[in-house]
C-alpha cells in the first residue's frame, strides 16, 4: 500500500483577512506525516499559498488529479487543509489568496470538485480540515454563521470519507502565537508522533486524545474550540 498526501495552506490574501500560522502548520503535517507515518515526499505534494505565488483552482486541481491518479486499489489518499472556508448558495469552498468575494465559483475551490478528485474507489480516503482559521474575527456574527455552514457541510458530506475538523460548526479554529502553530494541527500532530512505528492510529482515538488538550488551551486564550 502506498500512501499519497495533498497539503495546502493559505495565510496572507487580497480580500480577506490573514490566517496565521497555516504555512507553519502545514510544514508539521508534512513533517509528521513523513517522519513518522511513512508518507514518501515523492508521494506528497504540498501548496503553500500566497497572493504572489498562487494558482488558479483549475491548476490545483489538475495537480491533485495528476497525484491521486497515480494511486491504485488499497492505497490510501490523504488531504490537509489550513486557512479560510467559505459557504454561499449551498455550495463550500476553499478560498484561495486571491479568491474575490462574490466570485467563488471562479476563483475559490469548490469542495464538490475537490471531492471528485479525492474520493476515489478502493482507496483509503482521509480529509482533515483546520479551517475557519484565526484570521477570523469571531466577534464578527456574519463570519461565525459562514463558518458554521461550512463545517456542518463537511461533517454531512461524510460518505466515502474519514474526516477531521480543527472545530465543532459553531467555533473557529485558534492559533497561539507562543507556539506557532494553529492548535488542532499542533495537538493532532503531537499525538501522531507519541505512536509507536508499527502501532496502528484510529481516527476516533485521535479525536478523543486530542479534544480535551486542544480545549483546555483554547479556553487559555479565551476562546473555545472542539475538533
Amino acid at each position: 500500500m502506498t500512501r499519497y498526501a495533498i497539503i495546502m495552506s493559505v495565510e496572507n490574501y487580497v480580500h480577506f483577512s490573514p490566517t496565521k500560522f497555516t504555512h507553519a502548520d502545514s510544514n508539521l503535517i508534512f513533517n509528521t506525516l513523513t517522519e513518522k507515518c511513512d508518507y514518501a515526499e515523492q508521494h506528497t505534494i504540498v501548496f503553500q499559498l500566497s497572493p504572489e505565488t498562487t494558482k488558479s483552482p483549475n491548476e490545483i486541481l489538475s495537480d491533485i488529479k495528476k497525484t491521486v491518479g497515480n494511486s491504485t486499489s488499497g492505497d490510501s489518499v490523504l488531504f490537509y487543509f489550513a486557512g479560510h472556508g467559505h459557504y454561499q448558495d449551498g455550495k463550500s469552498y476553499l478560498i484561495l489568496p486571491t479568491t474575490v468575494p462574490g466570485a467563488y465559483e471562479t476563483t475559490a475551490i469548490a469542495l464538490e470538485d475537490l471531492s471528485k478528485e479525492l474520493r476515489v474507489p478502493e482507496r483509503a480516503c482521509f480529509r482533515i480540515f483546520d479551517a475557519c482559521h484565526s484570521g477570523i474575527d469571531v466577534r464578527d456574527n456574519e463570519k461565525k454563521l459562514d463558518s458554521e455552514s461550512f463545517i456542518r457541510s463537511i461533517s454531512h458530506d461524510a460518505s466515502g470519507w474519514v474526516t477531521l475538523a480543527g472545530c465543532k460548526e459553531d467555533q473557529v479554529s485558534i492559533s497561539d502565537v507562543k507556539i506557532g502553530q494553529g492548535l488542532f494541527t499542533y495537538y493532532l500532530c503531537e499525538e501522531i508522533s507519541s505512536f509507536e512505528p508499527d502501532q496502528p492510529i484510529y481516527p476516533e482515538i485521535l479525536k478523543v486524545n486530542i479534544s480535551d488538550k486542544v480545549l483546555e488551551h483554547a479556553k487559555g486564550l479565551g476562546y473555545t474550540q472542539t475538533p
